[in-house]
């Protein structure tokens, strides 16, 4: 008798990677937030050109030539992707299970695995922002004044440190409980001993209604998104954690294979064995000053 959970894994395996694709941006925010490159075969590194040098417009008088004081030159930053594997034993009791809740399962296991490892490598991307930018206090609780501060920082690049982000969608992402505080800050804190529980109708209220969902949208085009991996001992120590601000260049999410997956069967193992891999790497793009990380409490 045909072995049917090793057939039907394996006949499904693209579905499961689908699926696990289709959730995995929906159990972790960051990988839509950057900017995306995939590498073609032959390359090892993903390597992303700026400009070094800044032109001026000059005041002419008829007849004068033009003199030439700009040079006009680039450089780039590089990438390089790293492999990255999932392995783990299904168990031939899961023959009880039909076709389809298996593909469920495997696939959402598969999504959450991927989705929390681009995560937490972007979020660990907060810290090389430039220095120029850092805002927040250690264990004082996010307010809106800091994310107003970060923003502020971000579009006001200046021509020599790559000019503001034109064009880009900005994006604030914090844990859960800076989020809570922030929305605190904001007046949305419930029964209060000397407030009504409740936010009158009016600016305030409107500003509430588009910030309390995720991708809720502030500060003139900023969307605030919650990450369930930024927890506290993350990034910055017990405590703390660092939230981020930043333009969709600012991060890169850079691939040179998408995740595959292969199923095996072994003497030792009851069962099967699935593996998938993918080869890619992140990392903050030529033009540091369009992030800033902001230093929050997380208890």
């Amino acid at each position: 008798m045909p072995d049917t959970l090793f057939s039907n894994i394996s006949a499904t395996g693209q579905s499961m990677i689908l699926r696990a694709q289709a959730l995995m941006p929906q159990k972790a925010p960051m990988i839509n937030l950057v900017s995306k490159q995939t590498i073609g075969k032959g390359k090892t590194q993903a390597d992303l050109p700026y400009v070094t040098s800044q032109a001026t417009v000059q005041n002419m008088t008829e007849g004068d030539e033009v003199v030439f004081s700009d040079t006009f030159t680039i450089s780039s930053i590089s990438i390089t992707p790293g492999i990255k594997a999932i392995r783990f034993k299904v168990s031939k009791r899961a023959e009880r299970f039909s076709q389809e809740q298996l593909i469920s399962l495997i696939g959402d296991e598969i999504g959450r695995a991927e989705g929390q490892n681009v995560d937490e490598l972007l979020l660990s991307q907060f810290t090389n922002f430039h220095t120029d930018n850092d805002t927040g206090t250690t264990n004082v609780d996010m307010v809106f004044a800091a994310l107003r501060t970060a923003n502020r920082k971000v579009i006001g690049t200046t021509v020599p440190n790559g000019g503001p982000p034109t064009g880009q969608k900005r994006s604030a992402v914090m844990s859960p409980i800076a989020y809570e505080d922030l929305l605190t800050n904001l007046g949305a804190q419930g029964a209060v001993a000397n407030a009504n529980p409740w936010i009158p109708e009016g600016p305030s209220a409107n500003i509430m209604r588009q910030y309390a969902i995720p991708g809720g949208d502030l500060l003139g085009g900023v969307g605030i998104f919650w990450d369930g991996y930024l927890q506290g001992s993350f990034v910055n120590g017990a405590g703390d954690t660092l939230a981020g601000l930043f333009a969709e260049k600012a991060l890169w999410y850079v691939s040179s294979q998408d995740w595959e997956q292969d199923t095996f069967k072994e003497s030792e193992w009851i069962g099967v064995i699935i593996r998938a891999d993918a080869d890619y790497g992140v990392g903050v793009g030529p033009v540091n000053h369009w992030g800033a990380q902001i230093t929050v409490d997380d208890a």
